[in-house]
């Protein structure tokens, strides 16, 4: 491994938590303050959570690519195009967060959130094969970017029901982006600035997560699961992880398109006739209402009602084997 990148490795680990941490707990006081909250209507109790915490994401990461940019100037188009694509998915969920955007509006609009890289370049159209290597798509890969982009990050935000979803199974993720941004480099494919964005992604998240999870005392918003999608993707294109990403990615991609089949296209949630789960003092229970959007929550609780710890642990354990497979195929891709 080249020394040179052992001091951005170090700063960003030690800093990208703490940074996040702070700006978080500030960001939440200020939102509570300003009376920007919303009702966490998984409690048996009457909570109030200051949201969107998407805005400490942004923050937080802006902060730390601009440090990034100083301390690793070798990799300064791939950190810029990665990050005017995180930051622009971000502000797209922020507009959301404030303004109820059209649900064809937002997924049109985070197709477009693949155009920095587009247009910097920073992607290498050989996306790694399991045993067969570099697999050459000059032409395809480009137009594939967008619709990747727009997968990614509707289904991380279909995805935040719960407290502590989003972080919590992005840090499984995280390992996997690490591991395969890792191999990638060490086997001579690409660059280090996959790994070290890996280490960003994986610091973000561990200085934000105490504070969604449960109890949460902030919610992401769509600015915020926008951002982790947006990051999750930009890194493994930089990284060139693709593969093993989508496949750590699969607990995502299905609850996402669960939900489009079962409610027949794309409609803002706000506006689904029935939720997909009901709450009945504290036991979460599936929504029989044939209008319910079918989800990975509905579909844990539709045995038995489970408490909100419950489904969360079910979607780590999901994450998990879909993490583990992640790592599976990065050994495949890169080591074999």
């Amino acid at each position: 491994m080249d020394e040179g990148i052992l001091l951005p490795i170090t700063i960003i680990a030690v800093v990208a938590p703490v940074l996040t941490y702070i700006v978080t707990g500030y960001v939440a006081r200020w939102l509570k303050s300003k009376g920007y909250t919303g009702r966490d209507i998984h409690k048996p109790w009457y909570s109030e959570v200051p949201e969107p915490g998407g805005i400490a994401l942004i923050i937080s990461y802006i902060v730390l690519s601009l440090i990034l940019l100083a301390i690793y100037p070798q990799s300064l188009y791939k950190i810029i195009a990665v990050s005017l694509s995180v930051v622009y998915a971000g502000l797209i969920g922020l507009v959301d967060d404030f303004k109820v955007l059209k649900a064809r509006t937002k997924t049109i609009l985070a197709f477009t959130a693949a155009t920095p890289i587009i247009l910097f370049h920073v992607y290498d159209p050989r996306p790694i094969m399991p045993f067969a290597g570099p697999l050459r798509l000059t032409i395809l890969y480009p137009l594939l970017l967008p619709f990747a982009y727009a997968v990614v990050l509707n289904a991380v935000n279909m995805a935040d029901t719960h407290n502590g979803v989003i972080p919590g199974t992005g840090l499984l993720i995280g390992i996997v982006l690490l591991f395969s941004t890792f191999s990638a480099y060490v086997k001579g494919y690409t660059d280090a600035t996959g790994l070290i964005l890996s280490i960003l992604f994986i610091g973000l998240l561990a200085g934000y997560i105490k504070y969604n999870w449960f109890p949460a005392k902030i919610f992401n918003g769509d600015s915020g699961s926008f951002l982790v999608g947006a990051l999750i993707a930009g890194i493994a294109v930089v990284g060139r992880a693709e593969v093993p990403v989508i496949v750590a990615l699969m607990v995502y991609i299905v609850n996402g398109f669960q939900i489009l089949l079962s409610i027949k296209g794309l409609v803002e949630r706000r506006q689904i006739g029935a939720r997909p789960v009901r709450v009945e003092e504290g036991w979460i229970k599936a929504n029989p209402d044939k209008r319910a959007p079918v989800t990975i929550p509905h579909l844990l609780t539709l045995k038995e009602p489970l408490n909100e710890k419950e489904i969360v642990f079910g979607y780590m354990v999901l994450a998990g084997v879909s993490s583990l497979l992640g790592i599976i195929t990065a050994i495949i891709c890169y080591w074999f």
